[in-house]
């Protein structure tokens, strides 16, 4: 049921590791995860995986300075970076299209 399937989700949020949701589209894994999210006032940052996924964006780069004399480069974080840094949580949705 919905309701057991929470209990065990909030479970396994105690520990310090990833959980993994599985099953098919449509079971409600995305929305009870926001709905946690929000329930324990925690920020949330949903990321969508495709095939073009690119570990880039998720852990970030060295990107040019604009206006620096000299070509020079400056660490951006990525958006999965960025999360964890704030401890928010962290939804890799749709995980197996994912290069």
């Amino acid at each position: 049921s919905t309701a057991c399937n929470v209990g065990r989700l909030v479970r396994a949020l105690q520990q310090p590791k990833a959980v993994l949701l599985e099953g098919p589209p449509g079971l409600g894994k995305t929305a009870t995860v926001q709905a946690l999210a929000q329930a324990t006032g925690r920020r949330l940052l949903r990321i969508n995986l495709s095939e073009q996924t690119d570990l880039l964006d998720l852990l970030g780069s060295d990107l040019p300075v604009a206006g620096a004399e000299v070509a020079s480069f400056k660490w951006c974080d990525g958006a999965l970076l960025r999360a964890m840094r704030c401890g928010d949580w962290v939804l890799l949705d749709e995980i197996n299209l994912a290069p």
